[in-house]
């Protein structure tokens, strides 16, 4: 499915202009190749600049390749609140649809700017969260209106890059601040990340 949220939009874009990049390179060595074996049957000295040529834009396309793989290999370190296993942490993980759903137990997902103890984060949720059985409560707002369901992963955003950024340990501990124990109609009591005044929509 492709992405509809304005930060996964651009994310996709610029992932796929590398791609076409890489592929430019890779393409532009093919196609050095058939002008060294048209080359090579009327015997042109050009052959030795040619294959010069062809092996800079394959380096250049395994270096860029391998420099890419290492990029989104990095791992990130977020708050997660697992409803599942009642855990409230950081975690390290990497930015990626992958890790997203294995940690939230999903198979869609969403990001929204929400407020916590005065500050902005990203917050990575179950898109689908609401149609689950029994779905558990995330967060709530300080008039204790619930504002998400299901598990949920908190993270920083980088305008610049248009991708996700990592919490500094400051983040970490004003987040933890906001960790509490609510208790449902039924009597169970879960952990929820309280977020700021107004901040259910």
């Amino acid at each position: 499915m492709p992405p509809t949220n304005k930060k996964d939009i651009e994310k996709f874009t610029k992932q796929r202009k590398e791609r076409e990049v890489y592929s430019l390179v890779r393409d532009t060595a093919k196609d050095i190749d058939k002008k060294i074996m048209s080359l090579a049957e009327n015997k042109n000295s050009d052959i030795k600049n040619l294959k010069k040529l062809k092996n800079i834009c394959l380096s250049a396309y395994k270096n860029n390749k391998l420099k890419h793989r290492k990029e989104n290999k990095q791992k990130m370190r977020m708050f997660l609140l697992d409803t599942e296993t009642q855990e409230a942490r950081e975690v390290d993980i990497q930015a990626d649809l992958e890790s997203y759903y294995k940690i939230l137990h999903c198979n869609l997902i969403t990001v929204t700017e929400r407020k916590i103890n005065g500050l902005y984060y990203d917050i990575v949720a179950d898109e689908e969260g609401l149609f689950k059985e029994e779905p558990t409560i995330s967060a709530i707002t300080e008039e204790g209106k619930a504002a998400l369901v299901g598990s949920i992963l908190i993270q920083r955003y980088n305008a610049e890059k248009g991708s996700a950024a990592e919490l500094t340990p400051e983040d970490v501990n004003n987040i933890k601040k906001r960790v509490a124990i609510a208790e449902n109609e039924a009597g169970k009591k879960f952990k929820v990340i309280i977020l700021d005044k107004g901040e259910d929509f």
